[in-house]
């Protein structure tokens, strides 16, 4: 049985007298992700983040503090501002659909001309948003003159300018008057007769389909061979299609073990090095032959797109250097070293964040500590690549033939293998190598007195690759090594004999397909380690998602996911799944570690607010109340706040525990043991509340209409998105009328009225027979989901096990969901439930092994419930589809918030590779990572698929209907434009 910091949940258990108490109960985790309900606030498939953005046109006169007083929204001037003239970016608290179109006509008044409209993201998370024209292109035949007197007529705002760009085709001027009007209108005029195709005039971020202005870029054959110098075309590492999906990240590091990097090169931005031969120094060159290094770092991460030079394959790469090689004064490539600069160099790779290394040397000796630290630096989450070596030799020199290193040899402009190049067993890859143009140390040090050169060896051959593994892990930077590596060689273009062979290995480096497939779909990733990769050294639970399934919070008592991480208790962390980087965030304003445990994470909507509760009595100052206390903390400001403290700001005299928190950040619920945090609370039970944190107000739900106490035990709380509802468990009979089943029963309180409905109740409100826990609120309160043994909510409910139950409070509806495809009700219990914002997928874990064929592992799993398609598919698998091996069970889950992405916590061993050890971790599950493709402009030579941009589904959460502003594109993708916002509900009465 497992025993985290369980503070809240046992409390529960032991409170309802052993109702819930089982094992499985009392060990499960305080925290309730469930409850974050609202939705993918404005995204496409595939987006990085919520949109919090407006982008605003001619508003300049239109300042901060007026759209903060005009809106009741925060508001602040973004960090980035686009480079389109007239156009202003403020980041704002999300906004829902009705705040976000309120906000935008409210703008438009405010200052004559002004435009506002929502900022979107792209599948690379890149911005665009929609300006007030639209591009309209005519049918074959059209008469254009017709169409256009139609438009005027439909649009009678908008200029209309016919002949656009001198194509069949119309512009329509400031036809909308915000941008959500601009994406209304084109769905509304697609239908009209002679339309080929309409969209918005979009403004986006990106690059020219990949094409660097660095001078010399036409000359890298191994970028981009094109047939110059008479090469073969095509034979390189697709360099310029690999830009358009990613050049790197610096959320990482790359590490060059060579002998020096020159950090002041026009053409490199280096990170901070070291040097390990005693020199001094921070990985620069030191000895006038020191220039090796500097050739190998150009070809993984010279810059791009800086008017200078060529660029290297990750050119937005973090690279480092471990300097671990004094070259000889004869300049001729030899060099001394030390087997433990090498050790030390790998070490400090590793502590240093780096996911990659790269040697390019070969080594006189062999060194099993050497050898050993690759083994070690790998197992922790790290890449290595060194040179085949250029002897023209049938064998692999050292450390290239270390097994846990990946050794490159070097092809020719031709595609064939260099004359110089060593080849033989164990090769992995191969990349060009020959006549390869790079950085140079500047002037006479250099290897051609200038600042690039053109060079051979299997030593640029091996840096392409490890380039190549920084953009493989730049698109999905949770794989492990064996999974880069398999992405490498399984993409790799195969040469010579058909398969592997040992001249070339499996082939060349295709950079592109390799980042391409770097997200599959139907992916299983870990979270619970750090942003080196290292897993979780304790046991890790209970994970929460941002409605766009980006950020994650889970508790964790790993002391390595951090540095710094002392304190030997259950921590709360939060992991950005985009960047790669993990952060704790149950620590004071000031950043110390929390001296007790937390847990219970919460996360809001965007992931900016996380809620959790801990013992600590530090996080805050003058914490003396010995208790469990509920704190928030800002991710953007990195402070915390006592979120249950009495209406006079003193602490509570009892436990509160078990947080939800509303999407905007603004409410937090919970329930308390305390009696002193609103007056008259005098049941001497535990009871349920929630926190206005800006206001500082606290109010007490579980009380009927009249503002009378419950009788007894109210806990574990959910709250709806804009934090009017709250729903909790509770064993009072006082607080609806006709509650005499003497269970545990499901309330839902209306803050804006005071009202309580019993959500749990069968079809013909049918009170339950057996208690109901562990309340779920979709984003607009309307749909409730709890657990329950109860027989007698639906028909034929004869299992006599825990079930799933939907409740629409709105159509007076029950709907059991822990049932199969075919409709099978499960065999054995399900348990704590998940609900997708817009109420449509339903997750939780089960012993049954009759949800999905092929369950045999006689293991707790976790499955999804799709509302819609009545369908039911097992999460808790492998990225190829392995169920989790006996024993290695899987269970609390939650969903972002159009049920594609799901993270879980398991104990299993099996789900990703190079997981051994038999701790729980948390993994998150996406069911489409592939993503979509995004064209904005032509598609690319050679490329196929790219859709035109295009919208599929309403402006409100839960919307089916679907119009596309491309209305030609057979395979458009959709986007649904929503947002989150704080919705001003005074409490009950006040």
């Amino acid at each position: 049985m497992r025993l985290p910091w369980a503070l809240g949940r046992a409390l529960a258990a032991a409170a309802f007298a052993g109702a819930l108490a089982t094992a499985q109960e009392l060990a499960a985790p305080a925290c309730a992700p469930e409850y974050q309900g609202y939705g993918l606030a404005a995204a496409l498939p595939g987006a990085t983040g919520p949109a919090q953005e407006l982008a605003l046109w001619r508003a300049d006169a239109v300042t901060r503090e007026t759209l903060e007083a005009e809106l009741g929204i925060r508001v602040r001037d973004s960090a980035w501002q686009p480079g389109v003239p007239g156009w202003r970016i403020v980041a704002t608290s999300a906004l829902d659909a009705a705040q976000l179109r309120a906000s935008c006509e409210r703008i438009a008044a405010l200052a004559p001309g002004a435009f506002a409209t929502p900022v979107l993201y792209d599948h690379s998370g890149r911005r665009l948003f929609a300006t007030p024209d639209l591009l309209v292109l005519l049918a074959p035949g059209a008469d254009a003159a017709h169409v256009a007197h139609e438009f005027g007529a439909r649009v009678p705002q908008a200029a209309v300018e016919p002949h656009y760009a001198g194509m069949h085709a119309l512009r329509l001027r400031n036809a909308a008057a915000h941008g959500l009007r601009a994406l209304e209108l084109a769905a509304e005029l697609a239908a009209l007769p002679g339309v080929r195709s309409i969209e918005p005039d979009v403004v986006f971020e990106g690059r020219s389909a990949g094409h660097p202005n660095d001078p010399l870029f036409n000359q890298s054959w191994a970028l981009e061979n094109t047939g110059q110098s008479g090469g073969a075309q095509g034979n390189d590492v697709a360099a310029r299609l690999a830009f358009t999906l990613t050049t790197g990240s610096d959320s990482f590091a790359v590490v060059v073990i060579d002998d020096g990097v020159e950090s002041a090169h026009p053409d490199l931005a280096m990170g901070a090095g070291m040097d390990f031969t005693g020199q001094g120094g921070s990985g620069a060159p030191v000895g006038p032959c020191d220039n090796h290094g500097t050739a190998v770092a150009g070809c993984i991460g010279a810059r791009i797109d800086n008017g200078i030079g060529s660029c290297g394959l990750a050119p937005a790469a973090r690279v480092l250097s471990a300097r671990v090689m004094i070259a000889s004064s004869a300049c001729d490539g030899s060099w001394t070293s030390q087997t433990s600069w090498t050790v030390n160099a790998l070490d400090w790779a590793q502590s240093s964040g780096a996911r990659v290394t790269n040697n390019s040397n070969s080594y006189g000796v062999t060194s099993a500590a050497i050898a050993q630290k690759y083994a070690d630096t790998r197992a922790a989450g790290c890449v290595h690549f060194a040179s085949a070596g250029d002897a023209a030799a049938a064998q692999l020199d050292w450390p290239a033939s270390v097994p846990s290193v990946n050794a490159i040899c070097a092809i020719d402009r031709h595609g064939q293998l260099a004359a110089f190049s060593n080849h033989g067993p164990g090769l992995a890859l191969c990349a060009p190598g020959a006549q390869i143009l790079t950085t140079d140390r500047s002037g006479a040090a250099g290897f051609a007195g200038g600042e690039y050169a053109t060079l051979d060896g299997t030593s640029f051959a091996s840096a392409f690759a490890a380039g190549a593994a920084a953009l493989v892990l730049a698109r999905n930077p949770w794989l492990d090594p064996a999974a880069v590596e398999a992405q490498l060689r399984g993409t790799a273009t195969d040469l010579g004999a058909a398969g592997y062979d040992e001249s070339y290995g499996h082939g060349r480096v295709d950079a592109w397909a390799a980042a391409r497939g770097a997200v599959a779909a139907g992916s299983t990733t870990r979270l619970s380690q750090s942003a080196a990769g290292t897993g979780g050294n304790f046991d890790s639970f209970y994970p929460t998602l941002s409605f766009d399934g980006r950020i994650v919070a889970f508790d964790s008592a790993a002391a390595n996911l951090v540095a710094g991480d002392t304190n030997a208790v259950f921590d709360v962390f939060v992991r950005d799944r985009l960047s790669g980087s993990i952060e704790r965030i149950s620590v004071s304003s000031a950043g110390v570690q929390a001296n007790d445990a937390a847990g219970d994470a919460a996360l809001s909507g965007d992931g900016r607010w996380v809620s959790y509760s801990s013992t600590a009595s530090n996080l805050v100052a003058g914490d003396t109340n010995g208790a469990c206390d509920v704190f928030v903390y800002d991710r953007l400001t990195a402070t915390t706040t006592l979120a249950s403290p009495t209406a006079t700001g003193a602490l509570g005299n009892g436990h509160s525990l078990v947080p939800a928190i509303s999407a905007d950040g603004a409410r937090v619920a919970f329930w308390s043991k305390a009696s002193n945090l609103v007056g008259g609370d005098t049941n001497a039970l535990p009871d349920c509340f929630v926190r206005d944190v800006a206001a500082g107000a606290t109010l007490r739900v579980s009380e009927s209409a009249s503002g009378i106490g419950g009788n007894g035990i109210s806990v574990d709380v959910a709250i709806s998105a804009d934090g009017r509802y709250v729903a909790f468990e509770t064993t009072s009979t006082n607080l609806v009328a006709g509650d005499t089943n003497g269970v545990v029963d499901i309330l839902v309180k209306d803050l804006a009225n005071g009202s309580l409905a019993r959500a749990s109740l069968g079809n013909s409100g049918t009170e339950p027979n057996a208690d109901c826990a562990e309340p779920v609120l979709s984003a607009d309160g309307r749909l409730v989901v709890f657990q329950s043994a109860a027989g007698n909510l639906v028909p034929n409910d004869a299992n006599q096990a825990l079930d799933i139950f939907v409740r629409d409070l709105q159509s007076g509806t029950t709907e059991l969901v822990s049932r199969s495809s075919g409709g099978a009700i499960g065999n054995a219990p399900s348990y704590l439930a998940n609900l997708s914002p817009d109420g449509r997928f339903v997750a939780f874990y089960s012993d049954a092994s009759n949800l999905v064929a092929g369950d045999t592992n006689q293991s707790t799993d976790v499955f999804l419930r799709d509302r819609a398609t009545a369908t039911t598919v097992r999460l808790s698998v492998s990225s190829s589809g392995a169920q989790a091996p006996g024993g290695g069970g899987a269970t609390f889950c939650a969903l972002s918030w159009d049920g594609r992405i799901v993270a879980f916590d398991s104990i299993a061993t099996g789900l990703v590779p190079g997981d051994a050890t038999p701790t729980w971790d948390v993994f998150v599950r996406d069911r489409d990572s592939a993503g979509a493709w995004i064209d904005l402009g032509g598609a690319l030579a050679g490329a196929s698929g790219e859709p035109q941009l295009a919208v599929l589904g309403g402006l409100g959460p839960g919307s089916t209907s679907s119009f596309s502003l491309s209305a030609s594109a057979p395979s458009s993708f959709g986007a649904q434009v929503y947002g989150l916002a704080r919705l001003e509900l005074p409490f009950a009465g006040g």
